[in-house]
């Protein structure tokens, strides 16, 4: 045997949960009209300029002739020229294995296999002569 309320008396609210359109709609709104747009105009962006940090505070007044930001990923390209020349050292220098020098480095063999032939190609001399076409 159960027992019941009786129907008179009152039941408290049961709590209702917001649906998620609702959710997601005011969130969404505020977004739209807050100016913090990723599209928006570059003349309302705001932007402090900082300098590359090298012996420049503003960009504007930069003493290098170019920036390290002019060229992208010249950073990292530096830092790979110096990997990249271990590589090859350890490769023709040491005669160690490909799997050993990949293991040394932490990188793929395939990473090996791509550096030592972008070094093959930078030595290699430049031919002009063509073949002809024999008939």
């Amino acid at each position: 045997m159960t027992i019941q309320p009786p129907r008179h008396a009152a039941l408290p609210p049961v709590p209702r949960k917001p649906n998620n359109v609702d959710q997601l709609e005011i969130p969404l709104a505020r977004r739209r009209h807050s100016g913090n747009r990723g599209d928006g105009l570059p003349e309302d962006t705001l932007y402090i300029d900082r300098g590359c940090g090298d012996d420049c505070t503003r960009s504007l007044e930069c003493p290098y002739p170019r920036c390290r930001y002019d060229e992208p990923l010249a950073a990292r390209r530096e830092r790979l020229t110096s990997r990249d020349k271990a590589i090859v050292a350890a490769r023709f220098k040491e005669g160690l294995p490909i799997a050993v020098i990949a293991e040394r480095f932490n990188v793929g063999t395939r990473t090996v296999f791509r550096v030592l032939r972008s070094a093959r190609s930078e030595t290699k001399p430049a031919t002009t002569t063509k073949r002809k076409a024999t008939i």
